[in-house]
């Protein structure tokens, strides 16, 4: 089944789009009302795909009407802290006054993103709002529910107008600072089943869970970003992008050529317990994984002979 984000597949989308548009009676326009209503939802699409690119899927029309999703990076503030306040569970599965509690606490610069989709109906922009849902991996739905209803303010105050763009702002600039999570998000254990905007869809699970999810998904970005930007090695001082360097577990990064010839001339030499993380000081050790797909089988197979070799060396001593 096709994701709309880690863990939201789009059966839970599009039973709820159904849902508030069966909630909804559309009023009788002018043929004249439709067609601007319709040129106007073309040229907002167009507008979106403009500004927001590959963030914007254009999906198959839904009875007649045209649907698509835009995910929603967040801006996230410097020293943003998640944080969670967990209890062991009892035999029934709550914590209760006896329970052992414990904190743990991450700091992140990613959070994954906001999926706003959207459906519209032929009677937006001139009378009604699209009918949309708001879907997030890591977030409650009583959270979610509070961002929902904000975007419906937001529609009250521009009735009549093209009203996604400022959503989407709205979403990506704001939502932290309305939720109050301007410098800590808390997660906790939810004793309760949250039933409230039907917009609102979460993928929470719990915080054992949802704490791994996004500290993996801050990690992919701080690598994504790395890949994506200029560095400079700190052995030839030249300059390229992430792509072309190899990070260390120690987290020292080097230019692939600066690495090769690194490997090459120690193994050449045999001086492999010189095999370290050339940063002064660091004396980080090199994953043989590594070092295999530098060297080749061959020098691989000379690199791993001379490691027994310097064993045995040492164990005669």
């Amino acid at each position: 089944m096709k994701k709309v984000v880690d863990g939201l597949s789009t059966d839970d989308v599009w039973a709820r789009l159904e849902e508030l548009q069966l909630g909804v009676e559309q009023p009788e326009l002018s043929p004249e009302q439709l067609r601007i209503n319709d040129q106007a939802q073309e040229d907002e699409l167009l507008v979106l795909e403009s500004i927001f690119g590959d963030n914007v899927f254009v999906l198959d029309r839904q009875n007649g009407l045209r649907c698509f999703q835009i995910h929603v990076h967040i801006e996230v503030p410097d020293e943003l802290t998640v944080s969670v306040n967990l209890s062991s569970p009892t035999a029934l599965g709550t914590p209760d006054d006896n329970s052992l509690e414990f904190s743990y606490s991450l700091k992140v610069e990613h959070l994954p993103l906001i999926v706003l989709t959207c459906l519209l109906p032929k009677s937006y922009p001139s009378n009604f709002a699209p009918h949309f849902t708001i879907s997030v991996q890591w977030l409650n739905s009583a959270n979610i529910s509070s961002l929902c209803s904000m975007l419906d303010s937001i529609w009250k105050e521009l009735l009549g107008q093209e009203i996604i763009y400022q959503w989407v702002e709205w979403l990506h600039g704001s939502s932290l600072s309305h939720l109050r999570f301007d410098r800590e998000i808390k997660l906790g254990f939810c004793a309760y089943s949250y039933i409230g905007d039907r917009h609102a869809i979460s993928g929470a699970v719990s915080p054992e869970v949802d704490i791994p999810s996004l500290k993996s998904y801050d990690e992919e970005q701080h690598h994504e970003n790395f890949r994506r930007n200029i560095h400079q090695c700190c052995i030839c001082f030249d300059e390229f992008p992430g792509m072309e360097f190899v990070r260390l577990p120690c987290q020292h990064f080097f230019c692939w050529n600066c690495m090769k010839t690194y490997f090459d001339m120690h193994v050449k030499e045999g001086t492999i317990t010189k095999l370290l993380c050339p940063k002064a000081k660091c004396g980080g050790m090199i994953p043989p994984g590594l070092l295999k797909r530098f060297l080749g089988e061959v020098e691989f197979d000379r690199w791993e002979s001379l490691m027994l070799q310097k064993t045995l060396e040492s164990m005669k001593d």
